[in-house]
């Protein structure tokens, strides 16, 4: 049968096609190919004569089919992953049960490290490991602080006999600052007077041998203040909460001396402290609540203290697991584990790191684009220095490989309280990507309660995503909105909104799939 030549070009020209987009597309799911071949058959069984497609049909089958070799693979057009919002909750109930804390370098850190550890290689990750690198550390072993009435005459510096020390109540009251100096009372000598400045650059050489007080929203630098205090002979500085948390009557919050470097890095106070120009090892340093800064500064009240504050070599722990996917190329899924010393820091980070569990797990199902390194890290609170090291240990391969780095801190939103969620990311291209993920969740109704927004902002700071776009890679941070006890002894799994946990995991799941 001689065959016309205007179908056999039509029959050549499908075929170099649908070749082509083979070779572009291989691996893709077999469904996906059957679907191709279906609209191939549908073409030519339209042509004029019936007999010359049987021919072309014969052709494809004999020809086409034979060639293909098909490698399962999730479509990069896939818009919805799975998350295990229970499971998720689970973990969280988990790491936050370790101890009162995941403060750096403690065993407590160690414990959630090594359940992140088991859950990844469980999921079937590849390359689980712990590292750990020495990095300076701190942990309060003593806080005790009250409040001492002296006799109002300039003649008598002595405590009113009529009235007791008014004990203030660690962690609820008061927190220590990491990195404090330390101090020990041991008579009435050694309480302080309290002076009161309405800015940081009031500081001058009337504090000397006085403890300062200066209002949360008249601090810029709290470290700065803190090196200006010591230079000018202060003893101690008190920060009272005018700004944060007015929703739980300002209570105190965990906040600690870090100095941003001049490379837009962070580092522990003492690694850059200049101890020639002030004893900062005894200069301690405490927040406390707005009702109790007003307490102190409506008496003639003098602060007597005991803060033992340890600051050492310890090893910050960062876990890491990864799903290979079709190149070396690799975009790393992050959060942190470790926590202020306040408190077990469900929110921050817990809901984060059980989000990087959660997706793992669920890509660890596919092959995706481009390998996923999930990784969580300690140090964060003492200055991102977990990510730092991170960085420094794998620069050669970060800088060769690394395509973004997708950050999860306080993912979680309680709804009863607040319904939004912000993505911010350093890349205008990635901020748009997001916006359309966001569009598409937008018609199913487990995210229709949640206000998700994206946004772009290239100077965004003090996570550990800044670790690596200070180096010049793009990357995105996630928060949720509603975090009234941030940094406090109440940041626990009471608070934490569980349906919430997989919302921005599944976002960063599909923007891998479908973008990378």
């Amino acid at each position: 049968m001689k065959i016309n030549l205007d179908i056999k070009d039509i029959v050549r020209r499908k075929i170099r096609s649908f070749r082509k987009e083979i070779d572009e597309l291989k691996r893709k799911r077999i469904n996906y190919l059957q679907s191709r071949s279906r609209s191939i058959v549908r073409y030519i069984i339209e042509a004029d004569n019936r007999k010359k497609a049987i021919l072309s049909l014969i052709v494809v089958a004999f020809v086409v089919l034979p060639s293909i070799t098909i490698v399962e693979m999730e479509p990069k057009k896939k818009l919805y992953l799975d998350f295990d919002n229970n499971m998720a909750y689970y973990d969280l109930q988990k790491i936050t049960s370790v101890g009162p804390n995941r403060l750096t370098g403690t065993d407590n850190e160690l414990k959630a490290a090594e359940y992140i550890e088991e859950q990844f290689a469980n999921a079937g990750l590849q390359d689980v490991t712990i590292e750990e690198y020495p990095v300076t550390c701190y942990e309060v072993d003593k806080a005790q602080v009250s409040f001492v009435k002296y006799i109002n005459n300039s003649k008598i510096n002595y405590p009113d006999p009529r009235y007791n020390p008014v004990m203030l109540t660690h962690l609820s009251d008061f927190v220590v600052n990491s990195y404090s100096g330390s101090t020990t009372w041991t008579s009435n000598d050694d309480d302080l007077p309290v002076v009161f400045l309405n800015s940081p650059d009031d500081i001058n050489s009337n504090v000397a041998g006085k403890a300062v007080a200066l209002k949360s929203s008249t601090i810029s630098s709290l470290t700065d203040a803190y090196m200006k205090v010591g230079e000018y002979g202060g003893k101690m500085i008190i920060e009272i909460n005018d700004k944060y948390h007015p929703e739980n009557d300002y209570m105190p919050i965990s906040k600690g001396f870090i100095k941003k470097l001049d490379n837009g890095h962070m580092a522990p106070f003492p690694d850059t402290a200049d101890y020639s120009k002030a004893d900062y090892a005894s200069i301690p340093g405490i927040m406390v609540s707005k009702s109790i800064g007003e307490k102190m500064l409506s008496e003639n009240y003098r602060i007597r203290a005991t803060i033992h504050v340890t600051i050492e070599k310890r090893p910050v722990r960062i876990v890491s697991g990864e799903v290979k996917g079709k190149t070396d190329d690799f975009v790393i899924v992050g959060a942190h584990h470790d926590s202020v010393y306040a408190g077990v820091g469900a929110m921050d980070d817990g809901s984060g790191t059980v989000g990087v569990i959660g997706l793992a797990r669920e890509m660890a199902k596919y092959v995706p684009p481009v390998t996923v390194k999930f990784v969580t890290f300690g140090g964060e609170e003492e200055g991102l220095l977990g990510s730092w090291e991170y960085y420094k240990a794998h620069k050669q391969d970060i800088d060769s490989h690394m395509v973004c780095m997708l950050n999860l801190d306080q993912t979680q939103v309680n709804l009863e309280r607040a319904d939004s969620f912000s993505i911010i990311s350093t890349d205008e291209k990635m901020k748009n990507d997001f916006d359309t993920i966001i569009k598409e969740l937008s018609a199913d109704e487990r995210y229709q309660s949640y206000s998700i927004k994206s946004v772009y902002d290239p100077s965004v700071y003090g996570v550990d995503m800044n670790s690596f776009s200070v180096e010049g890679k793009i990357g995105a941070t996630a928060v949720g909105g509603g975090s009234y006890e941030y940094h406090t002894k109440y940041d626990t799994i009471d608070h934490i909104g569980a349906q919430s946990l997989g919302i921005i995991p599944v976002i960063y799941g599909m923007y891998i799939m479908m973008y990378l």
